[in-house]
Parts: structure tokens; C-alpha cells; sequence
């Protein structure tokens, strides 16, 4: 089992894209873990402080916990050295993969919800890139399934929509 606490998580999910972790996206990760682990086991979830360095180089504000400036994951630490904030942070890739398997659709609808976002333009800073972009690919979805039932035919339509089984749908 992966012993891991809330750096992990925020790291691993900067890791994973997410350029800011906020109260929402970490709340719901850590629920989410902590059912699945029930089935998983793989991970014990700790409280203990978090490293200086992680202090160092991130800050939480109104948006979330993020890298400090103008940081990133592949910025260079130390001077003359390959050396990238990446490899010095607890970055676990168990989690990483874990990541893959959730669906955060759920999160981010909870979110849009929360802060009463009724339009894509309105998201403003209360959503990462990573988030956005996922809200994007929700709109293209809905978008093709409503070009979808458009196109269909009257009676095709109410079938579907009384869920009638028809051979020629």
C-alpha cells in the first residue's frame, strides 16, 4: 500500500494537468479515493505536515493551491542543474494513475453549479485549463447529441425518447 497525505494528492493532481487544485477538485478526489480505496486498498491516507519544499514553491489563494510566480512543473530549480520542480516534489505515480480512472465530469458540473455558471464564456478564474477544456469537450458532446436528435426523424425521436425498443433505430 502507498502511504500518501494531502501533498500527494495536490501534487499528483498537478501531475496528472490540473495547473490549480481548489477546495471543490480536492474535496472530491479525496472523497472519491477514500470509497474506492475501500475496494482498492492500495492506499493509507496520512495527516502529517506537508515537506518545506512543497511550502517553498507552492501558495494557496482565493483560486486553490498552485506553483508560486511564473513556475511550473518543468521549471528548473537550481541554478546550473537539469534539475525540475517535477522531480523534487512527492509526485506519487500510483495516484497518477488512479487519476485516469475517474471521471471528473462530476466534479466540474458540482462546480459550475456552485458558483451558478450558466455559460461557457462565464467560468472566468474560478476554473484551471484542464477544467475548461473538459467543460469544452462536455459542451462538444452535448452539441453532436443534440445535431443527433435534430436529424432523426419524428417517430425515431419519440421512440428514443420513450425508450421503445425498434429494430430500425
Amino acid at each position: 500500500m502507498v502511504r500518501i497525505n494531502n501533498e500527494h494528492i495536490i501534487v499528483s493532481l498537478m501531475e496528472f494537468g490540473f495547473e490549480r487544485v481548489d477546495k471543490e477538485l480536492f474535496t472530491f478526489v479525496l472523497g472519491k479515493l477514500t470509497l474506492d480505496n475501500r475496494k482498492l486498498n492500495s492506499f493509507i491516507l496520512i495527516d502529517e505536515p506537508n515537506c518545506s519544499f512543497f511550502d517553498e514553491v507552492m501558495v494557496y489563494d482565493e483560486f486553490g493551491w498552485h506553483l508560486k510566480d511564473d513556475l511550473t512543473l518543468n521549471s528548473k530549480y537550481y541554478e546550473n542543474s537539469d534539475v525540475t520542480i517535477r522531480q523534487i516534489l512527492n509526485i506519487q505515480p500510483e495516484l497518477v494513475n488512479y487519476f485516469n480512472t475517474i471521471d471528473f465530469r462530476e466534479a466540474i458540473l458540482n462546480k459550475i453549479h456552485s458558483y451558478g455558471i450558466s455559460e461557457v464564456n462565464e467560468l472566468g478564474n474560478h476554473f484551471c485549463d484542464k477544467e475548461k477544456a473538459i467543460i469544452k469537450e462536455m459542451f462538444k458532446i452535448e452539441e453532436s447529441k443534440k445535431e443527433v436528435v435534430e436529424t432523426l426523424p419524428k417517430e425515431k425521436l419519440l421512440s428514443r425518447v420513450l425508450f421503445i425498443p425498434r429494430k430500425d433505430l
